[in-house]
């Protein structure tokens, strides 16, 4: 994860959805961050005639309050105006729905994201602030560091942390100080044990655990220890970015630190009961 500093200075842009656009492309340097120096390629306007992409990188938009990061932008210095391709957008997994003079982007798990009306000559424009990357890029605060760590050990306590920091069990873990603020998605993970809809949704995945036989009681083996277990809460939208489903999910902690197993995932699936 990048952290960055943002400039006190944003600017508001236009950006237009673009079904024939092949990819998403902006003519302003400042917004890019981490351009790919080695990357050129030529791009065929409407009128056939070509014009030269200097680079590609990612650029950072807020868009209704949602900060979104479009990967795969094109540089182009000569373009005028910014250009988002919906068939991108499409390849990155989101849904688009154009309906009653308006273009609604949704994401699997967040919902409605972008939103743009129609103008009058039917175009859809969409107002962003584009956020550039300051110098200072990529300088993390104490605070950071230790969230990171607190998510990269499947959001254990900070006083977990500090004993294994204490007893020099992780290599590389740096003593750490609890943060001022709350984890999100701890609340939310609290919030959810309270909530009637996710019990419910918590007891079908156990009695499909039960029904499959997933596992069965032993007695713990003589110098072995025993992992953790967490749910892993997902909901499932309709195109209207409604709530049709919760889905919940029971998984076990891994601490293996294998790479390629599990040292890139906080989570290892116990199993999933639409394969068994």
């Amino acid at each position: 994860m990048d952290y960055v500093e943002e400039i006190e200075q944003h600017n508001t842009d236009m950006w237009f959805l673009d079904s024939g656009c092949s990819n998403h492309m902006c003519g302003k340097r400042e917004y890019f961050s981490d351009l790919d120096e080695n990357f050129t390629d030529l791009v065929m306007l409407g009128n056939n005639s070509n014009i030269m992409v200097n680079r590609k990188a990612n650029i950072r938009l807020k868009i209704d309050g949602i900060i979104s990061i479009i990967s795969g932008v094109f540089y182009v210095p000569e373009l005028k105006n910014n250009l988002l391709s919906l068939g991108q957008l499409q390849e990155k997994g989101l849904s688009i729905l154009f309906q009653q003079g308006q273009c609604k982007i949704y994401h699997p798990d967040k919902g409605l994201i972008m939103k743009a009306n129609m103008s009058a000559n039917r175009m859809f424009i969409m107002h962003a602030i584009s956020l550039p990357i300051a110098s200072t890029c990529f300088k993390t605060a104490a605070e950071d560091v230790a969230h990171l760590w607190h998510c990269r050990f499947g959001h254990l306590s900070f006083k977990g942390l500090q004993t294994l920091q204490q007893k020099e069990m992780v290599k590389g873990l740096p003593l750490l100080k609890s943060p001022s603020k709350l984890c999100k998605d701890c609340i939310v993970g609290k919030q959810h044990e309270k909530s009637e809809k996710w019990r419910n949704a918590m007891d079908v995945e156990i009695e499909a655990f039960e029904k499959n036989g997933t596992w069965e009681l032993i007695d713990r083996p003589k110098g072995v220890k025993i992992v953790g277990e967490k749910w892993v809460y997902k909901t499932k939208l309709n195109e209207k970015g409604e709530v049709v489903k919760f889905k919940i999910r029971l998984v076990v902690k891994g601490y293996a630190q294998q790479y390629g197993i599990d040292y890139t995932e906080v989570f290892a699936p116990v199993a999933r009961m639409d394969t068994v």
